[in-house]
């Protein structure tokens, strides 16, 4: 059997990849290689990994197809954010491991079932029209977090809020499909959360890989509008879970009011560059937010 690729980015947080590794990829039994693409990456933390993981510090002038060896370090030292640096580790991946499938995967998940990674890909090997497969992804708040719907921008800025004070809480929740999560039921839908998904290597390369313009947020848009390019699907999975701290490590690093700035840079490259929305109206939209956000 081929193993999956496994691709982690972390970001000084190697004590959590590496809790993350010793407790809950050790569940899934089926065979597997991992990268660990250690961004802002210091002789400590690499030397953290090596020592506790017995992981091999990639050398990019090396070949590493005969290795037997299962975790990979790729340091970098600098930031690379999310899409750059699963970029860099699906890269090593699949030139050195020939992997068929690959699992994109946060260091802030708890595996619930083991055979999650047979039961993904059997999905996708029994519906060819699958791009990428999630599974149910539960906050630490026992809420669903995926999948979700394709939001308009104007609703996701703008609406949203402006009617809130003159429409019911139902209301609300159904104009916006609030409670979306919650509700889904098997099958294909605009995205999953980015926090732990497949994709088989050929699907991941025929779309381009993640679009490297983001550094963080919107990866999940972006993969969805690249695979509706080639025909694929978005396809969730409820039947095996994961637990999620969403945000964990992105709070603890850059604050809230960083994490907003990132995520609507992000989410107005998604709109302008694949949703067709107009620069002009996704400032508009995004003045409007702004400006709504200091009343709120």
């Amino acid at each position: 059997m081929i193993p999956i690729g496994i691709i982690i980015v972390d970001y000084k947080s190697a004590s959590d990849t590496i809790r993350y590794i010793n407790n809950e990829i050790s569940k899934i039994s089926y065979p597997y290689r991992i990268a660990i693409v250690n961004n802002a990456a210091t002789a400590a933390s690499n030397k953290e990994y090596i020592d506790e993981l017995g992981a091999i510090l990639v050398d990019p002038s090396k070949n590493y197809t005969d290795s037997t060896d299962k975790i990979f370090i790729i340091p970098s030292h600098e930031n690379l954010g999310f899409a750059k640096g699963n970029n860099l580790g699906a890269d090593f991946i699949i030139k050195n491991f020939k992997c068929e499938y690959l699992l994109f995967s946060n260091n802030d998940i708890i595996i619930k079932h083991g055979d999650i990674v047979k039961k993904l890909i059997e999905k996708i090997e029994y519906d060819s029209n699958i791009g990428l497969i999630g599974p149910e992804v539960i906050g630490l708040d026992g809420e669903r977090q995926s999948p979700e719907p394709f939001i308009p921008m104007s609703d996701r800025y703008v609406w949203m809020y402006i009617l809130t004070p003159f429409i019911s809480k139902d209301y609300k929740r159904k104009r916006f499909k609030l409670n979306y999560a919650s509700i889904a039921t098997e099958g294909y839908h605009y995205r999953v959360m980015g926090s732990f998904f497949i994709m088989p290597a050929k699907t991941f390369l025929e779309i381009g890989t993640m679009d490297s313009n983001t550094f963080l947020y919107a990866e999940e848009m972006i993969i969805a509008e690249r695979l509706k390019r080639i025909g694929k699907k978005v396809y969730f999975y409820p039947h095996s879970t994961v637990i999620h701290a969403h945000g964990t490590t992105t709070k603890k690093h850059l604050g809230q009011k960083k994490i907003s700035i990132i995520q609507s840079i992000s989410e107005k490259y998604y709109y302008t560059n694949y949703c067709g929305v107009k620069n002009w109206k996704a400032n508009l939209y995004l003045a409007i937010y702004n400006l709504i956000s200091k009343f709120k």
